[in-house]
């Protein structure tokens, strides 16, 4: 069985948390969805190198890493991807997205449940759960 490394970055700004929409090219589902920004684990990367190059990459942001939470492992076809969940502070609200996203919001927890189309949604909620124990 193959394993495939991933990092993902549960971020918050003034108690709200960044989602991200993916873009049809890069869509991971039927449709796109929303989902917390992140990627790959490049050759020669720690995970923590890895994920702040990736919402950088992302969404232009300037990241403090604060905590890391419980990793995820999620099984597809002949791949089980390892996903590193950190929490991480933005140092502002700028956004600026690549190619990979078209949309962006800053979410309240309690407001979760009333997007469309957010990837593995319970567990996100478990995650900003988690997040909210944690302050700056």
């Amino acid at each position: 069985m193959k394993e495939k490394i991933i990092v993902k970055g549960i971020v918050r700004k003034d108690g709200k948390y960044l989602l991200l929409r993916e873009s049809e090219q890069h869509k991971s589902s039927k449709c796109p969805s929303w989902e917390c920004p992140g990627g790959r684990v490049n050759q020669g990367e720690n995970i923590k190198q890895a994920l702040k190059r990736e919402i950088k990459e992302e969404t232009g942001l300037a990241i403090s890493l604060i905590k890391e939470l419980p990793v995820f492992k999620l099984q597809k076809e002949e791949v089980t991807e390892i996903i590193y969940v950190f929490l991480a502070e933005a140092k502002t609200k700028n956004i600026e997205l690549s190619d990979e996203h078209t949309d962006y919001q800053w979410i309240a927890p309690e407001n979760l449940n009333k997007l469309d189309h957010c990837i593995y949604k319970d567990t996100l909620q478990n995650y900003f759960k988690m997040a909210g124990e944690y302050s700056k």
